[in-house]
């Protein structure tokens, strides 16, 4: 690994800049950042599943203990991403095992972050307060909870304008994903089985997470994927607050000079 020299140009960007990154990202690193995502995400995908399974289309309120347990597991199901992306931020060849080990060194952290987290989920408007980044600070700087507390709500601070415009973003692109892989599972299951599997009494089950699988697997793949826009933001941040890029410009300027001096 070589801290001078970065795989992503680190410079200031808006908002619809790291989504479009992000997507490239996950291009560039698509087979080990699914298996981080299954890794890290699975376990909830089906401890969830099994928990709220066995609930109609009456039972629309299924949705908001779903969104609370999301809240809850997200800091400590996205950490591996958080972990490799910040290895593979200065390194071509990143290693998964590496990521997980990392990921989980200050797992009673990412736990009572994610603790807080959901308690703030019972009323969603809360987690404004919430700082956004604080799973990336617990598991790539490594201090403690106190200090990667202080540490999260100063780069929240910094992030302030644009914190709020990513939960109108994010909301949005949470339902249109779940949706869109509900209506491709079906079409799926439709087309092996030859025949139309959801009828018009079942139409409002496929998008309840208390009668359909997808709902689960939909939301936790749009989880990882904010995983990875929250990963860059945090690298934007840093930028922002501790002019990062000048510091790596200097030190390649410095690496360049070294050998004539």
């Amino acid at each position: 690994m070589n801290i001078d020299r970065t795989t992503i140009v680190v410079r200031e960007r808006r908002l619809p800049e790291l989504y479009d990154l992000a997507l490239l990202v996950m291009r560039r690193h698509f087979w080990a950042l699914g298996l981080l995502a299954l890794i890290g995400c699975g376990p909830f995908v089906v401890l969830n599943w099994w928990l709220l399974s066995g609930h109609g289309a009456e039972d629309w309120w299924v949705w908001y203990p779903c969104l609370l347990l999301i809240a809850l597991e997200g800091p400590f199901a996205t950490a591996p991403i958080a972990a490799y992306l910040g290895t593979a931020l200065f390194d071509e060849q990143p290693r998964v095992g590496a990521a997980l080990r990392q990921a989980f060194v200050r797992w009673w952290a990412l736990l009572l972050f994610g603790l807080y987290r959901g308690l703030l989920a019972l009323f969603p408007l809360l987690l404004i307060l919430y700082p956004p980044h604080a799973a990336e600070v617990c598991v790539l700087e490594r201090q403690s909870v106190r200090a990667t507390w202080k540490r999260a709500n100063a780069l929240r601070t910094v992030w302030s304008s644009e914190w709020v415009t990513h939960l109108l973003i994010a909301g949005p692109l949470m339902a249109l994903g779940l949706m869109c892989m509900i209506d491709a599972v079906q079409m799926i299951t439709s087309l092996l089985m030859h025949a139309d599997v959801m009828g018009d009494d079942d139409a409002m089950n496929a998008y309840l997470p208390g009668s359909n699988f997808a709902p689960h697997l939909a939301a936790w793949l749009v989880m990882s994927y904010l995983a990875v826009v929250r990963f860059l933001s945090y690298i934007d941040l840093r930028t922002r607050r501790e002019g990062w890029e000048i510091d790596l410009a200097l030190r390649r300027a410095a690496a360049r000079l070294e050998p004539s001096a």
